[in-house]
């Protein structure tokens, strides 16, 4: 019965199990997080996966940010979702420090060829991706593998039209004391990669010399009048966007066969 319902979810994603973990015993319980330095332990713990639904929401109306909202040439978008599940020695980006080379080319362009090398890295579990949002209103879904010692997710999509914002977060935790979080929602603000000193959405390119640091725009920063996110009279910007991370799957791997047990599956 049980592969029956998730005969489609089964082509899909089995693959991507076998890649990732071979011929190993699998098995996704509650719990995660490495709490202590035993090497044995802390392979089991790479044995585990929890598989989370990504769910990118955008707000970006004339209603809420009335201020020059892009209509056409482009019209209000966002790029493509952009993801990675990993340790805390990997930054995808950071607020107050200079975004990579690859990153910078991304909310400046939306190519994401500049970012492929570093999903690579041994302190990522899983690069993944979700489609673009072609209006300002709309959603991205993608799904995401964690295990034990890789319990933090980071995700950023592109705004366009925009010199260098984005919505996105940074090293967020998915295991709290010992267990997989079922749910939460995230509100975003628009973001700012300070790789361009534009203050419009559609403003001529103006790269920052030396390249600044990506902070947090507000209702009152930066302080230009000119500024398309410049609401002096709002304490605080209405969210731009959420995330709501969902974890549907247990997963046993046995011998290259897999069963499927679950939480409700929605794919």
């Amino acid at each position: 019965m049980i592969f029956q319902m998730l005969h489609g979810t089964w082509l899909q994603w089995s693959t991507l199990l076998l890649l990732l973990l071979g011929t190993r015993l699998l098995l996704v319980v509650a719990q995660c997080g490495s709490f202590t330095q035993d090497r044995q332990e802390k392979e089991d713990k790479q044995d585990k996966l929890a598989l989370y639904k990504v769910t990118l929401r955008t707000y970006w109306s004339r209603a809420r940010f009335p201020r020059h909202y892009p209509e056409w040439k482009p019209p209000a978008q966002f790029g493509k979702l952009i993801g990675r599940t990993h340790d805390s020695a990997y930054t995808l980006y950071r607020l107050g420090e200079r975004l990579s080379s690859g990153v910078r080319l991304y909310v400046e362009t939306g190519r994401t060829d500049g970012m492929d090398a570093d999903g690579d890295s041994p302190s990522t579990l899983h690069s993944f991706t979700g489609p673009p949002v072609p209006q300002g209103e709309g959603t991205s879904v993608a799904r995401a593998f964690l295990d034990g010692n890789h319990t933090l997710i980071s995700i950023m999509a592109r705004i366009n039209p925009s010199p260098d914002w984005f919505v996105g977060l940074d090293s967020f935790q998915l295991c709290v004391e010992g267990n997989w979080v079922d749910t939460v929602t995230v509100e975003l603000d628009p973001l700012d990669g300070g790789t361009d000193n534009g203050f419009t959405f559609t403003a001529a390119n103006w790269p920052t010399q030396p390249q600044g640091i990506a902070y947090r725009i507000t209702s009152r920063y930066p302080a230009h009048p000119a500024g398309s996110f410049y609401y002096p009279n709002l304490p605080r910007l209405p969210p731009i966007a959420t995330l709501t991370f969902t974890k549907n799957l247990i997963v046993y791997l046995i011998n290259m066969l897999t069963i499927i047990d679950n939480h409700p599956l929605k794919f």
